[in-house]
């Protein structure tokens, strides 16, 4: 049954590349709930073999649902060739009955060096946003650290169901910017914080309303 259920997530998969610059944005969609994860991971030109880049986290939700995902990976100024990314479904993380399957593999070709562009400038292989406190009673305090503005920036806050219950636009300038949500006005339970940069994902943070 778990095999025919891996089959079924894998032919129902599909990814896409596009590069900006020296940024590649990897897109899927996918079915998964939340308890599951994803790794994304890469070749280079120059090699044979594939090596983790990052993890995505899956939306909230405890029924099998259609997800769309985007994870974006910025390469060296210069860099050239045949880029090859693939995505790994962690459908069962226990160690007893531990089951995985690469659900898509995606390629872009850079046919000259790449040149780095500011857009899309907030890195989501690092720390640069943070939310605080969590848990959180009637306020989140949202610190973005960037070397550049985000003109369009999108806050959703998503419930444990997938649905999104509030959502925010702001305009971030360049360096460190604050500001402060409200969620007195939610349920007592599990949230996820997601921020997009007009339609590109760059985040999303975990909180708890109390």
């Amino acid at each position: 049954m778990k095999l025919a259920f891996t089959n079924l997530l894998i032919e129902f998969a599909t990814s896409s590349s596009s590069v900006n610059g020296c940024r590649v944005t990897i897109n899927w969609t996918s079915k998964d709930v939340q308890a599951m994860r994803y790794e994304i991971e890469r070749k280079l030109p120059s090699s044979s073999v594939y090596t983790k880049i990052g993890d995505v986290t899956p939306l909230p939700g405890t029924v099998v649902a259609n997800h769309n995902y985007q994870f974006i990976n910025d390469l060296t100024g210069g860099s050239q060739g045949n880029f090859s990314y693939r995505i790994r479904q962690i459908i069962d993380t226990a160690a007893a009955s531990f089951a995985d399957a690469y659900i898509d593999t995606t390629n872009i070709t850079l046919s000259s060096p790449c040149v780095v562009t500011g857009i899309n400038p907030v890195d989501p292989t690092k720390d640069a946003i943070c939310i605080l406190p969590n848990p959180a009673h009637s306020n989140l305090t949202i610190k973005i650290n960037s070397q550049n503005p985000i003109e369009n920036l999108l806050v959703k806050i998503v419930d444990v169901k997938g649905r999104v219950v509030a959502q925010y636009k702001k305009t971030k300038p360049a360096g460190v910017f604050s500001f402060e949500l409200p969620v007195y006005n939610l349920a007592n339970g599990k949230y996820v914080a997601v921020f997009y940069n007009g339609i590109t994902k760059l985040t999303s943070k975990e909180f708890i309303k109390l």
